[in-house]
């Protein structure tokens, strides 16, 4: 069973994966409590909803505490200072919250006779979605690009910014009108929740296809109109002709992968020029 509730964790996440967090986590945290229910029934369930309630308080509880008594080492010995105090209002009431809930957590406890006797398969089971979350056996999302070297600061496109200098060293530049004249080379990424064949990702076992979109601006209309072309990830292969693209920062959001800090600008909806030529490769 301990190892059903880990692969079990997994499939789950990877099946659900790329739902809106609003709705993936209480998916994740019934079949955490399913588990729970197999092994042990309801006590199982309610030694592990205690268990689980506990250390999402414990947690800021000791993160505050640990900041709090060692502020100024933090901050900086600068009471007067505007970020001083806003910082000092988050930790205390971070504190003075997580205290209350843990007493009142603590007090529910021991009026009702209240015992942790959670089973391990519900924490096997997160642990299972845990390890999906960091080491997808496929690309799941955007994820995986986010070290590609168009991406970096000091990548090959902005190193030398000779895409903008130079229009002759853009790949296939005869596809761009002449007298176009760029002003940067932004990249963004596309397809990031779509298999290859346009389908979307979540509710199965397919892999995405994430790829890199360049964007072009016309220095003369202050990126109103654009040429783009999406490439693939690691080889840099051109994957579409350079096609105009009005207003290309309209169509793009901002993408934040699960459990990571960055967040990377997508374009979710691609134009159907875009589509065709994929379809074609």
């Amino acid at each position: 069973m301990p190892v059903a509730a880990l692969v079990g964790g997994s499939l789950l996440a990877w099946f659900f994966f790329g739902l809106p967090a609003l709705v993936l986590v209480p998916l994740l945290l019934a079949g955490a409590c399913f588990s729970a229910f197999h092994r042990q029934g309801l006590a199982g369930v309610g030694g592990f909803v205690l268990t689980f309630l506990l250390t999402l308080i414990l947690i800021p509880l000791v993160l505050s505490l640990g900041i709090a008594l060692n502020f100024d080492a933090y901050i900086g010995p600068n009471p007067g200072s505007d970020t001083y105090s806003i910082t000092g209002l988050y930790v205390y009431g971070t504190l003075s919250i997580s205290l209350i809930l843990f007493a009142v957590l603590v007090g529910l406890m021991r009026t009702r006779h209240w015992y942790f006797q959670t089973p391990l398969a519900p924490w096997l089971f997160l642990a299972g979605v845990a390890a999906l979350a960091y080491w997808p056996p496929l690309p799941l999302d955007c994820r995986t690009i986010q070290q590609d070297s168009f991406l970096a600061p000091e990548g090959e496109i902005r190193r030398h910014d000779s895409w903008t200098r130079q229009l002759n060293t853009v790949p296939d530049n005869q596809e761009i009108p002449p007298g176009f004249e760029p002003e940067m080379a932004f990249v963004g990424l596309a397809r990031c929740s779509v298999d290859r064949a346009g389908r979307p990702r979540p509710l199965g076992f397919r892999a995405s296809d994430p790829v890199l979109l360049v964007v072009l601006p016309d220095k003369r209309d202050q990126g109103m109109t654009s040429y783009a072309a999406l490439f693939e990830p690691g080889t840099h292969r051109k994957l579409t002709r350079w096609h105009a693209l009005p207003m290309p920062y309209g169509r793009m959001r901002s993408f934040h992968p699960y459990l990571l800090d960055s967040a990377y600008y997508e374009m979710p909806q691609l134009p159907e020029e875009f589509e065709a030529d994929l379809k074609r490769r």
